[in-house]
């Protein structure tokens, strides 16, 4: 998705941004009523002593414009933080989309998220882990394309030669064995080491 391309879905996950905007009218209401009772606490600062009820009704009648004014934005700011919040959402929808596809073994394209969009660098490392499996798959398939002809080659040696005794096949798999064995420690040698040499750094 290119900066040309806008995202026609406005609510693309109903579950944050719906949190998200139910936060943004509580917050906005409660500020109204902070501002309100402010207004109040300052007419009976200010003003002449009344009764409660009468300086409630005297507050609202003097500032009610304004307020009603105030809020009658209610509805562009919420319009405005669901586009914000779709910013934010949008990107994590199609991240997660597209990593559900490479679980599945698919073959995924790298994300590129419009200019206006959060977690762009996100994006950005979500690509070159991307890469790095499109590179591994490569070597595998060439690591097995290679081998494939040395198998053949081999299985046809081991049909024409003539079967082993039971003392050579003994040997011979003692031997596979211990070379097996002696591969393994030295991998995890070497994988100790790394760690260790990471762990000091």
């Amino acid at each position: 998705m290119t900066d040309s391309q806008s995202r026609r879905q406005l609510i693309v996950d109903s579950t944050l941004q719906g949190a998200l905007m139910a936060r943004c009218v509580l917050y906005w209401f409660m500020c109204l009523v902070a501002v309100f009772v402010a207004l109040l606490c300052w007419d009976a600062i200010v003003g002449p002593a009344q009764l409660f009820g009468d300086r409630v009704v005297n507050t609202w009648v003097k500032y009610s414009p304004a307020l009603l004014f105030v809020a009658a934005l209610t509805p562009i700011m919420a319009f405005d933080f669901l586009r914000l919040s779709n910013r934010l959402a949008g990107p994590m929808i199609r991240l997660r989309r597209t990593m559900r596809d490479l679980g599945q073994g698919e073959r995924v394209e790298p994300v590129v998220l419009r200019r206006s969009d959060f977690w762009r660098d996100f994006a950005d490392e979500f690509n070159a882990v991307v890469l790095r499996v499109r590179k591994l798959e490569a070597d595998l398939a060439a690591a097995r394309s290679e081998s494939a002809p040395h198998s053949a080659t081999a299985e046809a040696q081991r049909r024409e030669q003539p079967p082993l005794s039971p003392d050579a096949a003994a040997t011979a798999s003692a031997d596979a064995t211990h070379a097996a064995l002696l591969a393994a420690a030295e991998a995890k040698a070497a994988a100790f080491h790394e760690a260790s040499e990471l762990a000091v750094q």
